[in-house]
């Protein structure tokens, strides 16, 4: 548990607990808030090892309380013991802050396996990747800033696939421009009535019904215009010749009349794919109607 009982709301969301986690978000937000107090020269430079002045000792006191007072609890026993503010600080960074060569290889290889989630903002997803960078370097691996883009920008969701296909990666690229163009993006995404991939899904499903449409009223088109030279389809059985309902026009029997073959070459009611002559005049266009005659034979 975190000695933060009697930190307010305010003070607890400004100034964080330190955790096994925190680390680097802890030491920023910390230097400001001593400096804030007019005690931070307690802890840089320090004052050295001799005796303190009543006035030295007074800062000193100061700096080490709020230390004290921002840390959990599974830290207080490395300083108990550390008069010095600037002591405390120094322990608590060899604790936190100083990482194994296993340590520095699982963080990489998070690093490149974190996406940005959807219930995380583009700033949020930017300042972990950051925070990965930090202690990485902590850790004696400092990546350069444009691989930390780099990183930035493959592991975004596909909903940033339009900007990551237009962005090129240039000498100067860094997170901090990333932020700035990745935010109006995410603003445009997040309003847009749908996101790019999704328009794309519905393009996609309207073409095929597109397509299908044509498809069938071309099928129609070509059955209804041999009305007189193909069988037609009658209430009762089947005939020859013009006496088709509609001109010889190709429909769907009803429920309970006889169901007549279906031509697969043309879609017409009323003949099968051996007689259509649709057929036959495509694979005269392709010179094969020889074949299909001796198939029939055989």
């Amino acid at each position: 548990m975190a000695t933060s009982s009697y930190l307010n709301d305010g003070e607890r969301e400004a100034n964080p607990i330190l955790n096994s986690k925190n680390w680097q978000v802890w030491v920023q937000r910390s230097e400001a808030a001593i400096i804030d107090k007019g005690c931070w020269e307690a802890i840089n430079p320090g004052y050295g090892r001799g005796a303190l002045s009543d006035v030295n000792a007074k800062v000193n006191s100061k700096a080490r309380a709020y230390i004290i007072k921002h840390i959990g609890d599974e830290f207080l026993a490395d300083i108990a013991d550390i008069p010095r503010a600037k002591d405390c600080w120094e322990r608590l960074k060899e604790v936190n802050g100083t990482y194994s060569s296993v340590h520095v290889a699982t963080m990489l290889k998070e690093l490149a396996q974190f996406e940005k989630t959807d219930s995380m903002s583009i700033h949020q997803y930017a300042a972990t990747i950051q925070d990965y960078g930090r202690k990485l370097e902590s850790g004696g691996l400092k990546l350069p800033e444009q691989a930390l883009a780099v990183m930035m920008l493959m592991n975004l969701p596909k909903e940033y696939a339009d900007y990551v296909g237009r962005k090129q990666v240039t000498a100067g690229l860094s997170i901090s421009t990333l932020k700035s163009e990745l935010a109006v993006e995410e603003v445009r995404i997040s309003t847009s009535s749908s996101s790019p991939v999704k328009r794309e899904q519905d393009e996609a499903t309207a073409n095929t019904a597109r397509k299908s449409q044509s498809w069938k009223g071309d099928r129609n088109h070509r059955g209804g215009s041999h009305g007189g030279t193909e069988r037609g389809y009658h209430r009762g059985g089947r005939s020859r010749g013009h006496g088709g309902r509609g001109g010889g026009a190709s429909r769907q029997p009803s429920n309970g009349e006889n169901r007549p073959m279906r031509c697969y070459s043309c879609g017409v009611w009323g003949h099968v794919s051996r007689d259509c002559s649709e057929a036959k005049k495509y694979l005269e266009s392709k010179g094969a109607v020889g074949q299909v005659e001796q198939a029939k034979e055989n």
